[in-house]
């Protein structure tokens, strides 16, 4: 009967950790460079052990849960740096509609078009930037099944006013298959 060490939880999860952070390596070598030394002995688990870990484990499901979790995570930390570029972009265009308006009342219409056009050029930003904003955080908020039914909401409404969509299907098919 051959002699099987027994390793802990902590150390077999220390072994995946390190499998995953280094790029979820398949070949037996490459798995056997990245994983820690066991403490107390110095050495490491065998190449078929390993195996039995990754598959008894379901190491490649767990790290693509984990994979999944960090499309999450960043996804939601591009919604919130472009939600808060747009807030940005909101309080600027209130501070110019100020400062325009401030010039316009003080120095008069005739000695800046540029003034004029400044002011309607902010509000007109703060109109575009204030929405937007607010619709990416409702977003954010919403689960996908929620998005799904507010879409669904706003095509019975269309439907209903007998409103058309154009769609050029093609480029429809070329988007699909690019988010899979």
């Amino acid at each position: 009967m051959a002699y099987t060490k027994i390793y802990d939880q902590n150390y077999i999860k220390m072994c995946f950790d390190a499998w995953y952070l280094n790029g979820r390596p398949n070949l037996p070598k490459a798995i056997k460079q990245v994983i820690p030394a066991y403490e107390p002995t110095g050495g490491r688990p065998s190449t078929a052990q390993l195996r039995r870990w990754m598959i008894d484990g379901m190491w490649d499901a767990w790290a693509d849960e984990l994979d999944a979790k960090a499309m999450v995570l960043v996804d939601d930390s591009l919604i919130n740096k472009k939600a808060e570029m747009l807030r940005k972009h909101q309080a600027d265009a209130v501070s110019l509609a100020q400062k325009a308006k401030d010039y316009i009342l003080s120095e008069g219409f005739d000695s800046s078009s540029a003034a004029v056009q400044a002011y309607f050029r902010s509000t007109e930003e703060q109109r575009k930037t204030a929405g937007f904003s607010d619709l990416l955080e409702r977003l954010d908020k919403m689960t996908d099944n929620d998005v799904e039914r507010a879409i669904i909401e706003k095509f019975n409404r269309i439907k209903e006013n007998d409103q058309i969509i154009e769609v050029d299907v093609e480029e429809l098919d070329e988007e699909i298959e690019s988010q899979e």
